[in-house]
């Protein structure tokens, strides 16, 4: 039995094998989105951590986490950005590519 990330894809690709590379072009870009949610709400509260820890008592340290926070951002948005291209690419030139049995 798959486990981890993959386990989502296969689970699911075996319903709608059918569908072919659109389903599964769909599967992967719904996977990545998945993941992408924990990490971004893991963030959004050591910034929310912070932004108290700056307030109440600035410390050095404090900015230094705030730096790495920074770079941990720029490293998920190089990771991120091929994604939105591709994602953008495939709204503007394959409107009929992914059907709504696709997306379903």
């Amino acid at each position: 039995m798959p486990s981890g990330t993959y386990a989502g894809i296969r689970g699911t690709i075996g319903v709608r094998i059918s569908l072919g590379a659109p389903y599964l072009a769909y599967a992967v870009m719904d996977l990545v989105v998945d993941q992408a949610f924990p990490m971004l709400k893991e963030i959004g509260s050591r910034i929310t951590d912070l932004e108290d820890r700056v307030l109440e008592t600035p410390e050095r340290s404090t900015y230094e986490q705030i730096h790495l926070l920074r770079r941990d951002l720029m490293v998920l948005r190089r990771q991120f950005w091929p994604v939105r291209d591709l994602l953008d690419k495939l709204m503007r030139e394959g409107e009929d590519w992914f059907s709504g049995a696709v997306i379903l």
